[in-house]
C-alpha cells in the first residue's frame, strides 16, 4: 500500500520513501509531509509489519477421544 504527501496518515507508523528509502514517522490523523531527505511525495506503508506465525501446538496434539 502507498501513501502520498498531503494525505492524512491512517495510522501511527513508519512510512518509507519510495524514492530514497528514508523512513518517516507519522501519527494517525496527521498530514503526511514530503520526504525530508529527497522531497519525494510517495511513501510505502506496511513494509515493516511482522506477523506471528500460527501456532501448530493444537494441530499437532494427539487426538483424544471423549466419552
Amino acid at each position: 500500500m502507498s501513501a502520498k504527501a498531503g494525505e492524512m496518515s491512517r495510522e501511527t507508523a513508519i512510512y518509507r520513501c519510495e524514492n530514497c528509502q528514508h523512513r518517516v514517522v507519522t501519527r494517525a490523523g496527521a498530514l503526511i509531509a514530503e520526504c525530508e531527505k529527497c522531497g519525494s511525495v510517495s511513501f510505502k506503508t506496511g513494509w515493516n509489519r511482522t506477523y506471528a506465525a500460527p501456532s501448530r501446538a493444537k494441530a499437532d496434539a494427539p487426538f483424544e477421544e471423549v466419552g
